[in-house]
């Protein structure tokens, strides 16, 4: 989740702002933060879920923010061939699509034990 709130703060924030660097790294470190008090606020099973589901929803939500703010979404990545973009894109749509997939099975798993 934090590294994904990071590749979105890149995003978001202006390339002019004075301290994006800083906008950035405190991204980082706050999505951490937020994810530690939810894990202590929340029981145990519940958070692991909850967890899960946002790491693939904030990892789904960075091409679309990629599309928005830079004009170079997948479509047009992979057709003028910039494969920086499309395999940072496709990365990021994996590591959605195997969070997304864990928190069904974890689910499922979860449901066998009890």
């Amino acid at each position: 989740m934090a590294t994904a709130a990071y590749f979105l703060c890149n995003r978001l924030v202006s390339k002019a702002s004075p301290g994006r660097t800083v906008w950035e790294v405190g991204s980082f470190f706050a999505a951490w933060l937020v994810a530690g008090l939810h894990a202590a606020l929340r029981p145990q099973r519940a958070a692991w879920h909850e967890q899960i589901w946002i790491a693939a929803a904030v990892f789904a939500a960075v091409p679309l923010v990629n599309t928005s703010t830079t004009g170079r979404g997948l479509p047009a990545s992979l057709i003028s061939g910039d494969w920086v973009f499309a395999g940072f894109d496709l990365t990021a749509m994996a590591t959605a699509a195997l969070f997304a997939m864990s928190a069904v099975f974890y689910a499922k798993r979860g449901e066998a034990a009890v």
